[in-house]
């Protein structure tokens, strides 16, 4: 179970792997279920354009089984996050938040090894 809404979270935090460079940071909170478990992560990133348009288009029927309950855009991660993963991917910086018991024993470098596949 832990792997699945491991993947879940990695496969959206591989969504945001744009090219523009903002200086300010955007973020995409998402919130929904995976196997009957509450999920809750956000990912940020100073791309606000590609952000953006994962957060508001790419969502929609993305977790096939599971389902998004929502995806929203803000300024920035809550830091009270359970994991917090950091990432370069195709030259974008992210961040993943993971929130909840979920994700306790998460170990980043998992992270990190799923992403780059």
């Amino acid at each position: 179970m832990k792997k699945v809404v491991l993947g879940t979270v990695i496969a959206a935090a591989a969504l945001f792997t744009g090219c523009e460079d903002v200086k300010e940071v955007t973020s995409c909170d998402l919130k929904g279920y995976v196997l009957g478990y509450d999920v809750h992560a956000c990912v940020e990133s100073e791309d606000d354009a590609y952000i953006r348009a994962a957060c508001t288009s790419e969502y929609t029927g993305f977790l096939g089984s599971s389902s998004v309950s929502s995806a929203v855009v803000s300024s920035g991660c809550s830091g009270q996050a359970t994991k917090i993963c950091n990432s370069v991917q195709n030259g974008v910086e992210l961040t993943l938040y993971m929130y909840g018991s979920a994700f306790k024993n998460v170990d980043c470098k998992d992270y990190e090894d799923y992403a780059h596949k």
